[in-house]
């Protein structure tokens, strides 16, 4: 049947999802496309599941529908659970925390046309406040904007619509991937690629997210990463690097740890030669992310400071958690 099934996991996100639904069916791109609004929850708290209930009955959608994990499964099992349920030949894919802006999906159903996937990118405008989220829209933003549509290999399911005949032949989502691992996205679009169906980026597709700030992202950041690292050696695959994974970057977050561990060894031990080292690391680290500097500088010069002192930060602890992963990787085979 021809229109657009929505997928929408959620787990305790009662007013975010709430927005996300809203967000769809105030976009004047659907006034003429059949389309409905699948919403699975992944065995939220009770409470919350509840209240969550209620605000979506009290919608009045006849095109909505509403369904319940009995356990708590992750996100890959829980988007294919709703691809199961649906109905129309297109299947678009949000998290529950972002809020889809208008024209993304007249911008899909267009490319859509050509292509097998198209991955929407997020705004630079974040949905909450707070530095940490800001940095983090303008990071994605800057290494994801282009005037072109572009070949991916992320099918970044928080803004991504695919054809559901593809996304059946592959069997969708991987579930042995579960929350942590944070990296079905790459693995689902690493087999759209590898099968031969064209996966693209289009920056006319966009969404605004709400981002964790503070300890919450940098914790976030760390889970992330050193789970990410040690699943990525696991498998043994190859996948194709985006923009923001390249070797360079890889780089220039060793050189912020680097930096800040010869800082210490200064304050420690005043030694010369670690003063060498660290203006060496601190060249690197600056050379790297120098382009990004400069686009925040462009775009928020009240916030440069602030944000180039996130990124350091963020860098730190990216370098710090791939080190984890990486020991994961290897405690894991030791032990095995």
């Amino acid at each position: 049947m021809h229109g657009i099934s929505f997928i929408i996991p959620t787990y305790n996100k009662e007013n975010l999802t709430l927005n996300c639904i809203k967000s769809i069916v105030n976009l004047n791109d659907l006034k003429d496309i059949s389309y409905e609004i699948i919403v699975i929850d992944d065995h939220s708290n009770d409470f919350i599941f509840k209240k969550l209930s209620t605000s979506l009955k009290l919608l009045n959608l006849h095109n909505l529908i509403i369904l319940r994990n009995e356990k708590n499964m992750g996100p890959s099992y829980t988007r294919n659970h709703g691809a199961k349920k649906s109905k129309y030949n297109y299947l678009f894919f949000l998290d529950s925390d972002t809020e889809i802006l208008e024209g993304g999906i007249s911008n899909f159903l267009k490319k859509i046309i050509y292509n097998d996937a198209v991955v929407g990118i997020y705004d630079l405008i974040p949905l909450n406040r707070g530095h940490f989220s800001l940095h983090k829209a303008y990071l994605n933003y800057f290494h994801s904007y282009s005037s072109d549509d572009y070949k991916f290999d992320d099918f970044a399911a928080a803004c991504a619509g695919i054809k559901k005949e593809v996304f059946n032949k592959l069997n969708g989502f991987d579930e042995n991937i579960k929350w942590g691992m944070d990296y079905e996205c790459e693995e689902f679009g690493y087999r759209i690629n590898k099968n031969g169906y064209k996966l693209i980026a289009s920056s006319k597709t966009k969404i605004r997210h709400h981002f964790p700030n503070g300890i919450q992202a940098i914790k976030l950041y760390y889970i992330r990463v050193s789970n990410w690292i040690a699943y990525y050696f696991n498998i043994k695959k190859n996948f194709t690097r985006t923009k923001a994974t390249t070797p360079l970057i890889a780089i220039g977050c060793i050189s912020s740890l680097f930096s800040t561990l010869l800082t210490i060894g200064i304050f420690m031990f005043s030694n010369v030669y670690l003063s060498y080292l660290l203006t060496f690391f601190l060249f690197v680290y600056l050379f790297v992310f120098f382009k990004f500097f400069i686009f925040i500088f462009k775009n928020n010069i009240k916030m440069f400071v602030s944000l180039f002192s996130i990124n350091y930060i963020i860098s730190n602890i990216i370098a710090f958690s791939s080190f984890v992963g990486f020991l994961k990787f290897i405690t894991k085979k030791v032990l095995n």
